[in-house]
């Protein structure tokens, strides 16, 4: 027995559909050349027979086909430099655009400014902001400016270097200089994290958002610590802003970089056809 799907047969001179039926098979003829299904079934429904419908069904043949597949590293290099034109053309996004972001966001909420654009990787190209202070903080410069910055950025500059952890981790330890984080397991509270640092011994190191960004960013600021130029409070914050568009290009030109995408298309074990073409 088997079920023929969305046959018509003719009943009581009345042309009627239905959805389905069950039908015994007595004769069964295939023709393979033609791709044809001859079928010339009895139905039983409702008690009755109801035999001479024929049904035609094309039939599609099934093919397999072989592609052997390479590794980025098993191409010729003339498959390995479409493979690295593919990859550019339709990797488009910024990898660390992110990261990059939250930096300036960082920087703008320290210092007395407003971003009103900003943009980077092509034409029209750097930040545009205004100072919020007033003109005489504006216009500070020299050795005056760089006093300003020491005694109201200072903490936001530089951190106290990290020395260790301390072994006692049962308990969380309260000191100016330590500071304590608790782990978690499946939600529940477990030891404790207590990092000593130190309050004499500075560091600057990605001090914003922990991301290298904050160096290129900030490396304006210390250098001027060190040794104070004429430029004015606005001058020099954008001189940091033209340091990030710097930093952000560099990272936008080394994502396009042949280097880059062959070690993204060898490190992801991707797989390609002989000619370069992503499988």
């Amino acid at each position: 027995m088997t079920t023929v799907l969305g046959a018509r047969i003719l009943i009581q001179q009345k042309l009627i559909s239905i959805s389905s039926m069950t039908m015994a098979v007595p004769r069964l003829s295939v023709h393979f050349m033609t791709c044809i299904v001859n079928i010339t079934p009895t139905y039983s429904w409702g008690g009755q027979n109801y035999a001479d419908v024929a049904l035609n069904a094309n039939t599609k043949q099934m093919k397999t086909i072989e592609i052997k597949l390479y590794q980025f590293d098993e191409l010729s290099e003339e498959a390995k430099e479409k493979a690295i034109e593919d990859y550019r053309d339709s990797n488009t996004e910024i990898t660390w655009a992110s990261e990059n972001r939250d930096t300036m966001e960082k920087f703008a909420d320290i210092f007395p400014i407003k971003i009103r654009d900003w943009s980077y990787g092509g034409r029209g190209e750097g930040v545009s902001f205004y100072f919020t202070a007033d003109d005489t903080i504006e216009e500070l410069s020299g050795q005056r400016l760089a006093t300003y910055i020491w005694n109201n950025y200072k903490s936001d500059l530089f951190k106290g270097k990290y020395y260790r952890h301390l072994k006692d981790g049962s308990k969380r330890i309260f000191h100016k200089r330590i500071k304590s984080q608790q782990l978690t397991n499946k939600g529940r509270h477990c030891d404790w994290i207590n990092a000593y640092y130190s309050g004499i011994t500075l560091d600057n190191s990605c001090v914003l958002t922990g991301y290298c960004m904050d160096m290129d960013i900030l490396d304006p600021i210390y250098k001027f610590l060190e040794k104070p130029t004429n430029a004015n409070f606005k001058e020099l914050l954008e001189e940091c802003f033209d340091a990030w568009i710097k930093a952000c290009n560099a990272d936008v030109d080394w994502q396009n970089s042949d280097e880059y995408i062959s070690e993204e298309l060898a490190n992801n074990d991707c797989e390609f056809e002989e000619d370069g073409t992503k499988y």
